[in-house]
């Protein structure tokens, strides 16, 4: 009974009263299902799943094009610690050279590139960052296949410096949502489980790479452009790391 005025609680039923406890069940649980915050998975790309996704790309999976377009994308959201948003666009058709990447934000040196960014989420007032993207002698080289993939872009006649950095085969810009879709094609081809994965993966996954290879929290801090201890939450720690530490703490 509830204590005010012998009201029966509605949570006491009799057999009289079964069809509106039914009800009443019902409308508690949805309430709960309704309260619950859905997480969206966001599994890292590691660079072992970039180069799984480099070797499929170079043996031919779009086509000429999308494949060298598609791997420099990677590897450049990766080695560049990029947020999804800013090397993609929502529509083509809203694309601003003067927000979004351009050609003439990529500038090559002798041993590295520059790939300037105008915006993004740490930079609200848009002085714009330049993020160093070195020569290195593996599958995983931003600077030689950046370099490769401008080189089709000249022999394609589309390579203005106004023009977007990325672009699909009909020359507009890359949107988020193609790249996703495509993202996730590519990793079912290559075995992994499409749904765990997003944008977002590359910039986790370069952390985690970072944080696996014992590389300094500040530097993490500085490619990751992070500005507080926020990229902690970006690494994911495996069994084997864990291992390899207590391993060291028992040898030191």
């Amino acid at each position: 009974m509830c204590l005010k005025d012998d009201i029966p609680s509605p949570f006491q039923s009799s057999d009289r009263d079964h069809k509106s406890m039914v009800r009443l069940s019902l409308f508690l649980k949805s309430v709960k299902r309704s309260q619950k915050q859905s997480v969206r998975p966001r599994f890292p790309i590691t660079s072992d799943i970039l180069k799984q996704m480099c070797v499929k790309l170079k043996r031919g999976f779009f086509s000429e094009f999308i494949d060298l377009m598609f791997e420099t994308v990677c590897i450049v959201a990766f080695h560049g610690f990029l947020r999804c948003g800013e090397f993609t666009v929502d529509n083509a058709s809203n694309f601003d050279s003067e927000s979004n990447l351009c050609v003439s934000d990529v500038t090559f040196s002798e041993d590295f590139v520059i790939l300037h960014l105008k915006q993004s989420k740490t930079d609200p007032f848009r002085k714009g960052i330049d993020i160093q993207l070195h020569r290195l002698n593996n599958i995983l080289c931003p600077y030689t296949t950046l370099k490769n993939y401008l080189q089709l872009r000249s022999v394609k006649g589309k390579c203005a410096l106004s023009d977007p950095l990325f672009i699909n085969e009909n020359f507009s810009a890359l949107e988020r949502k193609y790249f996703i879709t495509n993202l996730k094609n590519l990793l079912e081809a290559c075995g992994y489980q499409a749904v765990l994965y997003n944008g977002h993966s590359f910039r986790i996954g370069a952390a985690t790479s970072a944080g696996k290879a014992n590389i300094e929290d500040r530097l993490i801090k500085t490619l990751g452009r992070w500005s507080s201890d926020s990229y902690c939450r970006y690494v994911r720690t495996d069994k084997s790391s864990i291992k390899n530490a207590q391993q060291q703490i028992c040898n030191s």
